[in-house]
């Protein structure tokens, strides 16, 4: 239980395996911050991006239904085998937001990507058939 934590938005490993983030100074010298992010089951982080502003956009797969969320699209997970999303601020200290994305299926985030608005754009297989989807539709 000596895993190095900066600034953390978790502590300590809750579960079986969590995620850790961890941001190096230049040098590679020094933790600028450094956490974990998990629930009491399992996690695997999967990708990682970076916005233009410097926060990390982070995405895996998760078994635990206590896993950390804030400011969630899907706050509670649907099945056994869920992905989520998160979005640490700068300092790594807090959750912009955090959510579990996925149906009642097996879903697993693979890679995420990040635009110059900061919005997110995430990757991924589903075994869900109900997936949450949003449908828009343009004026005939």
């Amino acid at each position: 239980m000596n895993f190095p934590t900066v600034t953390p938005v978790q502590q300590a490993n809750r579960g079986n395996r969590d995620v850790f983030v961890s941001k190096l100074n230049p040098s590679g010298s020094a933790l600028i911050y450094s956490t974990f992010l998990g629930g009491t089951d399992f996690e695997d982080s999967t990708g990682i991006a970076i916005d233009t502003a410097g926060n990390a956009h982070v995405t895996g797969v998760t078994m635990s239904t206590d896993f950390p969320v804030a400011n969630a699209l899907q706050p509670v997970s649907k099945g056994k085998l869920e992905g989520f999303v998160c979005k640490l601020g700068l300092t790594g200290s807090n959750l912009v937001y955090s959510t579990y994305l996925g149906g009642s299926g097996e879903d697993q985030m693979s890679n995420i990507a990040v635009d110059a608005a900061g919005n997110a754009y995430i990757g991924g297989q589903t075994g869900s058939t109900d997936f949450p989807l949003q449908v828009r539709c343009s004026p005939a």
